[in-house]
């Protein structure tokens, strides 16, 4: 279960102590903070519930499009052997004109590039990424974040509401159990995370 934009935008009315029909507050105001809170706490670390794994296809050309909602990818793989990632430069220094089983990756553009090119029409990969955060714009929209977690979001939309109101030490006070929370978050996570498969990358003695 994760919280909706009105279960968080009312646990953030609470923990300020101003109404409903607050006219220094209203509900855009709140869910400018919310969401502002939101994108924050995804920046600080790769969570798992931003985590995704997909089988793509590699065209001949080399040039795969990434998911309009990709941030970062952590790693690329052909039947489990990991490809090893470059710079754009040392992809045109490393790229071979023959075509074969991609060996390197590099993403620019939001695009992702493989050297050598595929040797058939499409070869399938498989791509591990992390996704941008989930923004939310109506009442019924749900965050990624667990609802074990949504104290943080609450504190962080919190803090910054008080800043806009010049309040220094409110502020000061939800700052204090945002960064706790997100202490705890991150010992949630290493608590609950465990490798799964090997990492294989060519060339490894492994």
């Amino acid at each position: 279960m994760t919280a909706t934009l009105l279960m968080l935008r009312n646990m953030t009315r609470q923990r300020l102590g101003i109404p409903v029909h607050d006219d220094f507050f209203t509900d855009p105001v709140l869910n400018t903070n919310i969401n502002l809170a939101i994108a924050d706490i995804e920046a600080v670390n790769r969570w798992p519930w931003s985590y995704r794994s997909d089988d793509i296809e590699l065209p001949d050309t080399g040039v795969y499009q990434l998911p309009s909602d990709w941030r970062t990818t952590q790693a690329l793989t052909i039947d489990r052997n990991e490809l090893h990632e470059i710079t754009d430069y040392d992809m045109h220094v490393k790229a071979r004109g023959e075509s074969g089983i991609p060996e390197y990756y590099t993403v620019i553009d939001r695009t992702i590039k493989v050297s050598p090119k595929p040797f058939s029409p499409s070869v399938t990969a498989h791509h591990f990424y992390y996704v941008e955060p989930l923004l939310l714009s109506v009442d019924q929209d749900e965050t990624r974040i667990p609802a074990a977690h949504i104290g943080v979001i609450v504190a962080k939309a919190a803090m910054l509401c008080s800043i806009r109101e010049d309040d220094r030490a409110a502020a000061e006070s939800h700052m204090t159990e945002y960064a706790l929370g997100l202490d705890r978050m991150r010992k949630s996570v290493r608590n609950s995370i465990r490798p799964t498969a090997l990492r294989v990358r060519r060339g490894s003695w492994i």
